[in-house]
């Protein structure tokens, strides 16, 4: 797909394009491919952005790589675009140059190591009962919504802060409880101990759930492959 097709199919009054994909035709003189909430690819007559929105994942690469001429693939975990570290808003120009690109992946490698080493400590640590429920002395970053409704507010940096800090944030689960991780049996568990009724003991499944819950988080807000 490129700007030539889209303004094609734009001509016939086609919209959809696949399962929760639309065209979209931007203001700026664009062509959009939208997936959920998120122009994934944005053509242009010169260029093509591509972003994820804070979620990689294989539906997003699909969507890239089928609307758009740029190889989107991961190795190591590790997003790539024609063989560029990738970054949200990264810009291919018909003229050759790429602008945007992401961190050394190496770099990247390693905060994905502090990520998972993150979450393990914190599931163990909700297991021996000591994150307690979200309240107003909790991480603001994590508890607040911006004006938009958009949560958390914090963004990646206080993100890097908890890693740094070993900080067992409650909001993390908190904010976990929809995203699709999280089991009811493990829901009502978390939900039985934070409001201090008495609790089964807790077993290896349910840490699982949390420390995948939590790795999600930090994964999606960091705008890490997760």
């Amino acid at each position: 797909m490129n700007y030539k097709s889209l303004s094609a199919i734009a001509d016939t009054r086609k919209r959809k394009l696949a399962n929760n994909t639309y065209l979209v035709i931007r203001e700026d003189g664009g062509f959009g491919v939208r997936l959920h909430d998120t122009e994934v690819v944005i053509h242009y007559p010169d260029r093509v952005v591509l972003n994820s929105g804070g979620w990689q994942t294989v539906t997003t690469k699909a969507r890239m790589n089928d609307y758009s001429h740029i190889r989107v693939y991961s190795k190591a975990g590790v997003w790539y675009a024609n063989d560029s570290a990738y970054a949200d808003g990264i810009t291919f120009y018909d003229d050759g140059r790429v602008v945007g690109t992401g961190e050394d992946p190496k770099k990247t490698a390693n905060l994905r190591k502090r990520v998972n080493k993150y979450a393990k400590a914190y599931a163990d640590s909700f297991m021996s009962g000591n994150i307690q429920a979200p309240s107003g002395g909790d991480c603001w970053g994590c508890l607040m919504v911006t004006d938009s409704g958009k949560a958390p507010m914090g963004g990646a940096d206080h993100i890097h802060s908890h890693l740094e800090d070993n900080y067992f944030v409650p909001s993390i689960l908190n904010r976990m409880f929809d995203a699709g991780t999280l089991s009811p049996i493990t829901k009502d568990y978390i939900a039985r101990q934070w409001s201090g009724e008495p609790r089964e003991s807790f077993n290896d499944c349910e840490r699982d759930e949390i420390y995948k819950s939590v790795r999600k988080f930090c994964m999606r807000e960091l705008g890490l492959a997760s």
